[in-house]
């Protein structure tokens, strides 16, 4: 459960990294 949780967070700093960069 944690490591899905992990990868959630991670996809969603990666969506938010694109629309600031």
């Amino acid at each position: 459960m944690k490591e899905r949780e992990n990868s959630d967070h991670r996809f969603l700093h990666q969506t938010w990294s694109e629309q600031q960069g």
